[in-house]
């Protein structure tokens, strides 16, 4: 009992001093369906079905309900086929950033200040612990007027006052900002990593922070934010105040989506990022609510397009536009194997306002490894068409498991076949990109069917 104690209070100290991430929203952890290792071997491979591409040429226009009435599905959706006369399948690694990608992107991101550079975070002063300890005590108090307290769990909170106490008395009246480069850096844990701050130019402290995660089996990520607007989360960007400052907005970002998304481009040739093309989805950042007498509006102040690698010509597809990572988890398939939980990754999310680029996030950076196929076979149009239905009820299977939830009313403006990736059997630091087809409520992924068996994405 004294062991788990004491790790317990190690964690809660930990917690207390460690500078955290804004969050990110965590995506769904969805298993992939798959196809058996045999269909996506090099000998199984007829070539894709060539009648498939010319009858998905269409307007789909259709409507059907499930679920008593629950679920309403409008299609009214153009079928966007690429003229592609094979489909390989390409198995893709996940790499790690080297100095070589970093220097353009810092360089650019702070021009002449990249020689001026401080630590993300600073060292705990005497107020910041005179706060936790406030907090603390409110928290003891609160459980001795409790009834039901265990003794264990009050005895606990008195041994983390009391660290906390010591903590304080250790602890800097002031503290300095520590001078850093942007360059990558190995801690004592064998962490490789840049946690740096500087000018950027909108007169505040921008962030950049880059994590090599590689070898811990889970995806790398660099992620740059030069304003409150890239955290999303205006909870996790007010842990920040000295360094993101949330600004006050009054109007709608002014600048148009086109003149956005040409900047976004710009900016990415700027730091010799060139193989990334803009996959089509969009992400609404520096969202605010306007409260009105009479309505509840919201406002959108920067734009945030997502590029992905292409392959065989195509930028890779994503199933929903705030899945920025692989988590590294591991799930169970039906067949009892293990899988990672490949979520979307390498994926680059530009953000932009009036002011300019307003953030940059790169997500699980891959090389292709290799190819299983050289041209796997898709299904028929017809058959398709039947797993998007399918696929769109299998995602709201909810509203047949939970009667209090509210109806769902889906349209589908887009269907375009394009690759996704999924997960590959017992293998976590390898995926597989498929041909699938992906449908879209405007720029917003709904649902993803692999277009060579039919299974949910």
């Amino acid at each position: 009992m004294k062991r788990k104690r004491t790790l317990r209070l190690l964690a809660f100290i930990l917690t207390s001093l460690l500078l955290l991430a804004g969050c990110q929203p965590t995506p769904e952890q969805e298993i992939v369906h798959q196809l058996t290792e045999e269909q996506y071997s090099k000998t199984a491979s007829p070539g894709a079905n060539l009648e498939v591409l010319r009858q998905a040429g269409e307007k789909w226009e259709e409507s059907f309900t499930a679920y008593n009435g629950k679920l309403k599905v409008r299609i009214s959706a153009d079928i966007q086929t690429p003229n592609h006369d094979e489909w390989p399948v390409y198995r893709i690694k996940l790499i790690d950033y080297t100095q070589d990608i970093i220097d353009p992107i810092a360089n650019i991101i702070f021009g002449d200040a990249i020689n001026h550079l401080e630590r993300m975070g600073k060292a705990m002063i005497k107020e910041d612990f005179q706060d936790l300890i406030i907090e603390q005590k409110a928290k003891i108090e609160l459980k001795k007027k409790d009834e039901k307290a265990i003794d264990s769990s009050l005895e606990e909170l008195e041994d983390q006052l009391k660290e906390l106490e010591r903590l304080m008395a250790e602890a800097p009246e002031t503290s300095d900002y520590e001078k850093a480069t942007a360059q990558l850096e190995k801690d004592s844990g064998g962490n490789v990593s840049i946690q740096v701050c500087g000018e950027a130019g909108r007169g505040i402290k921008a962030s950049f922070w880059v994590e090599n995660n590689v070898g811990r089996g889970v995806g790398s990520f660099l992620r740059y934010w030069n304003t409150g607007i890239s955290m999303q989360d205006q909870n996790a960007c007010a842990q920040y105040t000295n360094i993101f400052p949330m600004d006050t907005y009054t109007v709608d970002i002014q600048k148009t989506r086109e003149e956005a998304l040409q900047e976004a481009e710009d900016f990415l040739k700027s730091i010799q990022v060139t193989d990334y093309k803009f996959e089509g989805s969009e992400k609404a950042y520096g969202v605010y609510k306007v409260q009105t007498q009479s309505s509840e509006q919201f406002s959108q102040v920067a734009y945030g397009f997502v590029f992905t690698r292409p392959y065989n010509g195509l930028p890779r597809s994503v199933l929903s536009v705030w899945d920025d990572y692989i988590t590294g988890g591991t799930g169970n398939m039906s067949d009892g194997s293990s899988y990672r939980l490949a979520l979307e990754n390498d994926s680059i999310t530009v953000i932009v306002d009036d002011e300019g680029i307003a953030g940059f996030q790169w997500y699980s950076p891959t090389e292709i490894n290799g190819t299983d196929t050289e041209n796997v076979p898709l299904m028929p149009f017809d058959e398709a068409k039947n797993a998007i239905r399918n696929g769109l009820k299998t995602k709201y299977t909810y509203l047949e498991e939970n009667p209090d939830s509210d109806a769902q009313e889906i349209e589908i403006t887009q269907i375009r076949l394009g690759y996704v990736v999924t997960n590959i059997k017992d293998n976590y630091s390898e995926y597989r990109t498929v041909p699938a087809w992906i449908c879209y409520n405007g720029d917003t992924p709904v649902v993803g069917i692999n277009a060579t068996d039919g299974s949910v994405l």
